[in-house]
């Protein structure tokens, strides 16, 4: 009998006791794409670096598996993760999305049916009751755009360049944005509202700080280890100037930052040379945010790469022709989070930030409504 390209979840739980029972049984073709190992994780810190793996599940010749294994409160939203070509983890992103997010809230039982290529765009949850993991579903509606850009230049190259490309992804997220705050603040399931936050602060580049949100901070568990993760983070203490701090020029010459503020409004860019959309936007957004402003507002670009080397080289590639400097001051970085870029400041001569945001998009509506 031919095996089909499906998966098929099931999760028996009692939420209510603070441990569960999960069984995760299903198949899945195990053909020459897809390795055999299948992994779960808990969601449990809004940075998708500092992942919790709780197990992983091999499939059988057959492509099919079965897992039992009890899991505690904190583990309220989950990843599933299928493996592509070898067992080194991996995630897909794109049109060919390799996970699906699911939650234990509620006590449901919970069935998942995909296919194996694109498992988050293709996956239904054909359970009844599964009011919550149903909201959870209805994230990937925010997503499709990613997935049609992706796809289109997947089977078209030519289309577009790969600032082109960036350019489009980048709008992408600003789009999806008010979308996710709008998930986050409609006081849906707390799994809905988790992943809203997750999702918002993978959108923002590590940033979730929005006055909206702080008012909604203490609503999240701290007995949740990602709820605690999403307070602290909208409770982190605001900073409203950049303060003076030494520059280097390619020269290794050092300049304060306040004396470079010539004009009364000035931005400024934090980027590093491994920053993907960074070295885009060097190359495409902000040249034209240049021409668009030309002398009215100052644009100053502030690498935070350790290497000399690799900043002149990527100011070369880039063709960086504005003012350029480097950073030392890991203090700065770090209480500015700048491990996260890019980042623009709009400051004024006295180094007041008036504007914050991670998008030459943003930026261009801010000034324009300042009539810049």
């Amino acid at each position: 009998m031919k095996i089909k390209n499906i998966l098929l979840v099931t999760f028996v739980f009692n939420y209510v006791t603070l441990t569960a029972q999960v069984e995760i049984s299903g198949v899945i073709k195990n053909h020459e794409k897809w390795s055999n190992l299948i992994i779960v994780e808990s969601i449990e810190h809004l940075s998708p670096f500092e992942r919790v793996s709780i197990d992983s599940i091999r499939l059988d010749e057959d492509g099919k598996f079965r897992k039992r294994f009890n899991l505690d409160s904190n583990h309220l939203l989950l990843k599933f993760v299928i493996q592509k070509g070898d067992d080194n983890y991996s995630i897909i992103e794109g049109n060919q999305d390799n996970y699906l997010y699911f939650t234990l809230e509620g006590g449901e039982k919970v069935e998942f049916v995909g296919n194996a290529d694109s498992l988050y765009y293709s996956s239904s949850i054909t359970s009844k009751n599964a009011v919550n993991n149903l909201a959870l579903e209805s994230f990937r509606d925010l997503r499709k755009g990613f997935f049609h850009l992706s796809r289109k230049r997947e089977q078209s190259p030519e289309l577009y360049s790969e600032s082109e490309f960036m350019d489009l992804w980048m709008a992408k997220i600003d789009s999806i944005k008010p979308k996710l705050l709008t998930k986050i603040l409609n006081n849906g399931s707390l799994s809905e509202q988790y992943l809203g936050a997750y999702l918002l602060y993978a959108a923002n580049f590590g940033n979730l700080q929005s006055p909206v949100l702080k008012r909604k901070s203490n609503e999240f568990s701290e007995a949740i280890t990602l709820g605690k993760s999403i307070k602290q983070e909208l409770e982190k203490n605001e900073h409203n100037k950049l303060n003076n701090f030494a520059v280097l020029d390619i020269n290794d010459l050092g300049r304060n930052f306040e004396d470079l503020l010539e004009m009364d409004y000035t931005v400024i860019d934090f980027w590093a040379s491994w920053c993907r959309p960074c070295r885009s936007a060097n190359q495409s957004s902000i040249p034209k945010f240049l021409q668009t402003f030309d002398n009215s507002v100052g644009f100053i670009s502030i690498s935070t790469d350790e290497s000399k080397e690799k900043w002149i080289k990527a100011s070369e590639n880039d063709s960086i022709y504005w003012s350029s400097y480097r950073v030392l001051n890991r203090q700065l970085i770090e209480i500015f989070d700048l491990q996260a870029l890019p980042q623009y400041f709009v400051v004024n001569k006295s180094g007041e930030i008036q504007f914050h945001t991670i998008t030459i998009h943003e930026l261009t509506s801010f000034l324009n409504n300042r009539k810049l």
